[in-house]
């Protein structure tokens, strides 16, 4: 299904590296596409949707790291998660 019509900042698709905290359990992900309102962060765990995590990125080369709070706002079983 197409959200892109629902979305006030449209993604991008990228492959960049993260590591997010959840629960007190630090994960390494992949983000696969990535816009002005979130994110969408591959992980095999699930998450259900409004817990908070802390994702860490670089978003290119010559910009800095990124420390973000984030919310799941959705889940794809076996995905990963839009934040």
């Amino acid at each position: 299904m197409e959200w892109t019509h629902l979305r006030k900042y449209p993604r991008v698709p990228v492959d960049l590296p993260a590591v997010y905290t959840l629960n007190d359990c630090t994960r390494q992900a992949r983000i696969l596409s990535l816009g002005g309102g979130g994110l969408f962060l591959t992980d095999p765990e699930p998450a259900a949707v409004g817990t908070s995590l802390s994702v860490g990125f670089r978003p290119a080369k010559h910009l800095p790291h990124l420390q973000v709070k984030a919310e799941v706002r959705y889940q794809i079983p076996g995905k990963g998660m839009g934040v």
